[in-house]
């Protein structure tokens, strides 16, 4: 029953109406079989066949739960080795899978040349791209890792525009952290 969602997940992003669809599609199998599934033939509610069998459900996946699982599982393996052979395309993530990751990780810096500079949380959680959106949105170097952008303050040769008030604001708190964080800059 969830063989093919799961392939699915593992590779694509899904649309999470399309959960709702496949778990109707799953339950009418259990409960109803060819027939018109209706409220009086589900024997147990869907969160308890999704319990695991030691809780007395039928342990099949929450698909939602499960898709956000297997998105954490990218997310790992994205930092573990850089010769996968999804790396540089994109990920079936979105902002909270990414969120959720990175409030439930450490990142340890040793060179610095694998954590983002905006967008892995190295000095803080969130990251500096979510703590400081304007910073970020006017920088051209997004993908600059943590040794590039501190590397004689690059990252401040990658903001561009005009400050202003707001985006000075900004970027003297950003550059006070960053002297806490590393006295040596």
């Amino acid at each position: 029953m969830s063989a093919i969602p799961t392939f699915a997940l593992s590779v694509l992003g899904l649309p999470k109406l399309l959960f709702k669809e496949i778990d109707q599609a799953r339950r009418n199998f259990l409960w109803a079989q060819d027939e018109e599934l209706s409220g009086g033939k589900c024997k147990v509610a869907w969160k308890n066949i999704c319990a695991p069998i030691e809780n007395g459900g039928l342990s099949i996946h929450d698909l939602q739960k499960f898709s956000s699982a297997l998105c954490q599982r990218w997310l790992w393996l994205s930092w573990q080795s850089e010769d996968r052979p999804r790396k540089g395309s994109g990920l079936p993530c979105d902002k909270t899978d990414k969120a959720l990751f990175d409030s439930s990780t450490t990142v340890t810096l040793g060179n610095g040349k694998l954590a983002s500079f905006w967008l892995s949380p190295w000095i803080t959680s969130p990251n500096l791209a979510t703590l400081f959106p304007n910073l970020f949105k006017r920088s051209r170097g997004k993908n600059r890792c943590v040794a590039e952008a501190l590397a004689n303050d690059t990252w401040v040769q990658d903001i561009r525009q005009r400050p202003n008030e707001d985006l000075v604001h900004s970027f003297l708190i950003l550059w006070r952290a960053l002297r806490v964080a590393n006295p040596t800059l």
